[in-house]
């Protein structure tokens, strides 16, 4: 088996950016591959033995590039050089002689195990590139090698490589003309699914993990990560391996909570990645009496808190009381670590839309104890719980156990909670509750904590909840359901608040399969944008929205507008924008105070929010 000798070449210059040190890890300890880097910079990062840096500057580089080309080559800037790409293996090739293979790289990568990646290709291909057969087939200046031949070597002189350089913006000109050139004439190969890309859409991933010398994005192993949009990239080193991710900026304004047992952890992974997609807020995972891998898995959006719990006994259906009704003691524990903040707590089992961050709004309306997402329904009656009752209501039992009247409508449901640390004594008299009455008389407590807190809902005369912010079981909105839902033999609540538009539901509820993430991913997702498929920023007294993404997947009507928003009031629209023609969008401004705002994207026919960012400046 023959192993190929491949120079990988890099020019630079100024100052060395403070990714390197990231990407330079990833260099270390690759197969038969050296990394050149001319430079008229010193590196202050530890150099692996494969990583090579030769001093340059900018006019020795004119100079020898005019030589070879016979005529005078300006570099209007530091990044033009990325347009001699083309041109490496002449340009350095007193250096080259030892080597197989050369070509060009960039340094906004992660590496993954490269030569593994070429090899099958070495010796029967001249030109090998990465690329992606829908968006980008072509040579790709992040990766790119060819023969170290001299023929090879000054076929850049036969293209216009001369009026390229006497542009003053870079062109990529090994990714247009020279591409095209070189697929039409020589045997090349083009590796596909080889790089952080969405093949179904060209969106640019932001996610990605270096462990072990390979680099995985989306649990699938790559040839490198191309962190091409740096400013809204996170690297970070998490023991020996570098995690990348999407960069946020977070508001402090509260906090969402869940907690999760072992057996229940598959199931928050849904919860995390519509986190992931939609909340500026930061999560707080409890795991209850165990230590989770997810501690190495996620971003800095999660904290992960673990609960230690006496499990008591198994009930008649396998299961321990003490966990199932585990809530209140949950929500003290994040008050006590947490003490000034606000939170809002869902259940594992929850997805949470685009518009789940709008919650905030409802902290003003928030007092002395929890506003509590309502039901559907006044009561709920449950088969089978008391001998001889075909259907009984659990709250009714703990009622007529404690001689509590049944007098707030509708019920509540516990899966979306928000709360602050005035609700302290709420969950201690819901703990209070359980230990006393749990065990007494049967079907007590049969639906857990949303018994407990029913109860002292009713027991003060609580009125004030939360209007339905969720829709059950279904991976879709359809707003018809809510005016013929059942649960049993219950008719919908009279008393109940319905949304009155999809943009004022924040949740799905009541998934308990892996298979309706597939479903939610058919229908849902295709309907909405998530925060990396759009990059918002605001520079020169303009809101920015530029795509990330194709969007070729999506379902979303074409005519858009775009919103900015500050304190919940809209501030500035760009109308009629037809969401498919153009790559990005602008929304000018005067006065900008500094501050948060959020910025959307709405349907302009249906009102529907299709998109939802904040931004800080």
């Amino acid at each position: 088996m023959n192993n190929y000798k491949i120079a990988l070449i890099q020019v630079w210059l100024g100052k060395f950016p403070e990714y390197f040190k990231y990407h330079l890890k990833t260099c270390e300890n690759q197969s038969y591959i050296d990394f050149l880097i001319f430079t008229d910079h010193t590196s202050d990062f530890e150099l692996p033995s494969n990583v090579k840096i030769f001093n340059t500057t900018k006019t020795q580089i004119e100079t020898k590039i005019s030589k070879l080309v016979d005529y005078s080559i300006t570099l209007h800037n530091n990044k033009k050089t990325c347009d001699l790409k083309a041109s490496y293996g002449d340009l350095f090739k007193e250096y080259l002689t030892e080597y197989d293979y050369v070509g060009c790289y960039d340094m906004d990568t992660l590496m993954g195990d490269l030569y593994n990646w070429v090899h099958p290709y070495l010796g029967k291909y001249d030109f090998i590139s990465t690329a992606d057969p829908t968006f980008h087939n072509r040579l790709s200046g992040p990766f790119l090698i060819w023969k170290n031949q001299q023929d090879l070597n000054n076929i850049y002189k036969k293209l216009n490589f001369v009026d390229i350089m006497s542009l003053p913006d870079v062109y990529c000109f090994e990714e247009k003309e020279f591409s095209n050139f070189i697929i039409d004439n020589y045997p090349t190969k083009l590796i596909y699914n080889s790089q952080n890309l969405d093949n179904s859409t060209g969106k640019i991933l932001y996610d990605a993990v270096w462990t072990g010398g390979k680099t995985y994005c989306e649990e699938k192993e790559i040839m490198f990560h191309h962190f091409y949009n740096k400013p809204y990239t996170k690297l970070s080193f998490k023991n020996n391996s570098i995690v990348s991710e999407y960069k946020k900026n977070y508001i402090d304004d509260f906090y969402w909570v869940t907690h999760f047992t072992q057996n229940y952890e598959p199931l928050v992974e849904l919860l995390i990645d519509s986190l992931k997609k939609f909340s500026n807020r930061k999560c707080i995972l409890y795991t209850i009496n165990y230590n989770s891998d997810l501690t190495y898995k996620l971003n800095d959006q999660f904290i992960i808190r673990r609960l230690d719990v006496d499990l008591g006994e198994l009930n008649s259906q396998g299961k321990y009381d003490n966990v199932l009704s585990l809530k209140p003691s949950v929500l003290l524990d994040v008050i006590d670590y947490l003490p000034n903040k606000k939170f809002v707590y869902v259940d594992t089992d929850i997805f949470l839309t685009v518009n789940a961050d709008s919650i905030a709004k409802y902290f003003k309306e928030l007092k002395d104890y929890p506003l509590i997402n309502s039901h559907t329904h006044d009561r709920i009656a449950v088969q089978g719980l008391v001998p001889g009752e075909e259907w009984s209501s659990p709250i009714n039992i703990l009622a007529d156990a404690t001689g509590d009247l049944v007098r707030v409508y509708p019920r509540r449901k516990t899966n979306i909670i928000v709360f602050d640390k005035r609700s302290k004594w709420f969950f201690k008299d819901q703990i209070e509750l359980f230990n006393s009455y749990k065990n007494t008389r049967p079907g007590i407590f049969a639906l857990h904590d949303e018994d407990s807190a029913n109860l002292i809902i009713n027991r003060y005369n609580f009125q004030k909840c939360l209007p339905l912010l969720d829709i059950e079981e279904i991976p879709f909105i359809d707003m018809n359901i809510f005016h013929n839902y059942q649960y049993g033999h219950n008719p919908v609540s009279n008393n109940l608040v319905l949304p009155k538009h999809e943009n004022d539901l924040i949740a799905f509820h009541g998934y308990k399969t892996s298979q309706f993430k597939e479903e939610l991913e058919k229908n849902y997702l295709q309907t909405t944008l998530s925060q990396d498929e759009f990059l918002v920023k605001f520079e020169d007294n303009k809101f920015w929205f530029i795509k990330n993404s194709f969007l070729t997947n999506k379902n979303i009507q074409p005519v858009v507008r775009f919103e900015v928003i500050k304190d919940d009031q809209i501030l500035h629209i760009l109308n009629t924008q037809n969401i498919f023609e153009y790559w990005g969008f602008f929304v000018p401004t005067t006065a900008t105070p500094l501050g948060y705002y959020d910025l959307q994207i709405v349907e302009e026919f249906t009102d529907k929010i299709i998109y939802k960012n904040t931004i800080k400046i």
